[in-house]
């Protein structure tokens, strides 16, 4: 209908509780309306109300893809006042591409003064500063529509505090060149937010005795906690060509608080056999080498 409502609470100072307080856009609009438009509109929220005003969030779609007030869609903030029954609007959050999204839609008042918009039938988001500045501009889909009938949506966006923790554990490889090469171990924990470091413990043994690995003084790659997290997956140099290789490594996944969350598995280092070797250096072997996967480590061997 194009219209906003505010009705009354079971608590409302102004009139009986399911009573229609006022009316803003739409056929029965009760209100001088300056500077702005809407219609089609989502996801309304009040903030800071008084007994003579209002201040209103929403987004308007401005179109539903038939009629329209608008060619693009926006987030409005709008100032209510009930008495001199006048809206005007405080800030408008257009999109950066002249988008118009024909359903669907948000716009959230984000806890640091900033406002994230969702776009609805489009496959968007956007966030903005306390000025209506943008802050980046995010696609997290690709729109097929017209391709057998496929459209990515997302109704509607929000962001809030959110921390992963997998049920699986860290994943690790361990490589060396030859028995006395360089011992570089990869290790990643996809979904994990809170590591920040990674310890390594090596051994001649699968079932240890275990020694814990540090980073070499002064190293650029990490400190006496471990090697800080660098990415998805973090590299460790734990042993420099010339040194026998440690056959066996497992590493554990460190918080800010230098507790441990998980642990991988140990793993035995990875030694390319005489076929695969001409594919690999001091690092790794070429992701072309299609022998990579299914040939033995020759580690047991060191």
């Amino acid at each position: 209908m194009n219209a906003i409502y505010k009705i009354a609470g079971k608590d409302s100072r102004l009139a009986a509780p399911g009573t229609l307080i006022w009316t803003l856009g739409g056929k029965r609009n009760e209100f001088d309306i300056r500077g702005f438009n809407f219609s089609r509109q989502h996801t309304v929220r009040f903030y800071d109300a008084t007994d003579t005003t209002d201040t209103i969030s929403f987004f308007d779609n401005g179109s539903d893809g038939v009629t329209s007030t608008s060619t693009i869609s926006s987030g409005k903030l709008v100032l209510v006042d009930n008495s001199t029954m006048t809206a005007s609007l405080v800030l408008q959050l257009s999109p950066p591409n002249n988008m118009s999204s024909a359903s669907q839609g948000s716009m959230q008042a984000l806890p640091n003064g900033n406002w994230l918009v969702g776009w609805g039938a489009q496959p968007y988001y956007t966030e903005y500063n306390p000025d209506g500045k943008i802050l980046y501009h995010a696609q997290f889909g690709r729109s097929l529509r017209g391709k057998k009938g496929l459209n990515i949506q997302s109704y509607r966006a929000w962001k809030s505090p959110w921390i992963g923790r997998p049920i699986t554990r860290p994943d690790i490889v361990a490589y060396a060149q030859n028995c006395s090469g360089a011992l570089h171990a990869y290790v990643s924990w996809n979904g994990a937010t809170e590591v920040t470091t990674w310890r390594f413990h090596t051994s001649a043994s699968a079932v240890g005795p275990w020694e814990e690995v540090k980073p070499a003084v002064g190293s650029a790659e990490g400190s006496p906690a471990g090697w800080a997290k660098t990415g998805f997956e973090t590299t460790a140099l734990l042993s420099k060509a010339g040194e026998r290789i440690a056959r066996f490594v497992y590493a554990e996944a460190l918080d800010m608080d230098r507790q441990v969350l998980r642990r991988t598995l140990p793993v035995m280092a990875f030694v390319p056999n005489s076929t695969l070797a001409p594919f690999c250096d001091d690092a790794a072997c070429s992701a072309g080498s299609t022998e990579y996967m299914s040939v033995e480590s020759m580690a047991w061997q060191c």
